[in-house]
């Protein structure tokens, strides 16, 4: 059983999950009730749509996490320039001061830049997974399956 996965809500919001929705109508269009009568090429076009989707979320993730690494250096900065200003220049308010906030800021960058890293994972193992699944089914039924999984843990994405 497949743990239930969720994605930070900024990520989420990079995904147009309509397209991934009208990809999926296509490929059960018919109303297939059997899985040998589903579509191969359909079920492919999903998994593309997807990939695709996931793939604008992770060019935003990147350029978010490379941001957030030099927000976590400078951060990192402060505390040191306020430690200088507690211990050195005997400036003990101001120093502890700026060494708190700048610590405080520091812990949050980091949960910020966790969160986005596991979304970051997410979005790229996910598709992988399946592609791989793909790549080994050798019937319709196979593939259906594949697709049921595949929604199922896109839809605990989702939120």
């Amino acid at each position: 059983m497949t743990p239930t996965l969720r994605l930070s809500s900024s990520a989420r919001s990079r995904i147009d999950w309509s397209r991934i929705n009208d990809a999926t109508l296509g490929a059960r269009a018919r109303g297939d009730t059997d899985a040998a009568d589903a579509d191969p090429k359909k079920i492919h076009q999903v998994f593309t749509v997807a990939k695709q989707e996931f793939q604008v979320a992770l060019a935003s993730l990147r350029r978010l996490v490379a941001l957030m690494s030099w927000l976590v250096g400078l951060a990192a900065a402060v505390a040191v320039a306020g430690l200088v200003l507690f211990a050195v220049f005997d400036a003990r308010v101001p120093g502890a001061v700026t060494c708190g906030v700048s610590l405080t800021s520091l812990v949050a960058l980091v949960v910020k830049m966790w969160q986005l890293g596991r979304d970051q994972a997410m979005l790229e193992l996910i598709p992988t997974r399946y592609e791989i699944a793909l790549s080994f089914a050798t019937s319709n039924t196979q593939l259906s399956e594949i697709l049921t999984k595949f929604l199922t843990e896109t839809e605990s994405l989702r939120g």
